[in-house]
């Protein structure tokens, strides 16, 4: 499976940005992922009828897309090896 396209379409606080126990507050991403699969590859074969599907331009692969929801506590400062360095990317901003 080869990811092509990540489209980030919200960065948001979740549970309205009331801390969750030791953790703190996270952060909820949702976006879509589209990429494309190989029918013929061993570890596809659990998709049903992909061998069915139709294929993309390139004429091997076959075209998918799909929901994602990720859950990340932002970054925090001051609690030791929790703390994190990087700086927060432009959605964050």
């Amino acid at each position: 499976m080869t990811n092509i396209e990540i489209h980030v379409d919200a960065v948001e606080p979740f549970a309205e940005g009331r801390a969750i126990g030791d953790a703190g507050r996270y952060l909820r991403i949702r976006g879509t992922a589209k990429g494309e699969l190989d029918p013929n590859a061993s570890e596809n074969r659990v998709v049903a009828d992909l061998d069915k599907a139709a294929r993309n331009a390139r004429g091997l692969m076959m075209d998918h897309e799909t929901d994602f929801f990720i859950l990340r506590v932002p970054i925090r400062t001051g609690r030791g090896a929790c703390s994190s360095t990087t700086s927060p990317t432009a959605a964050e901003k």
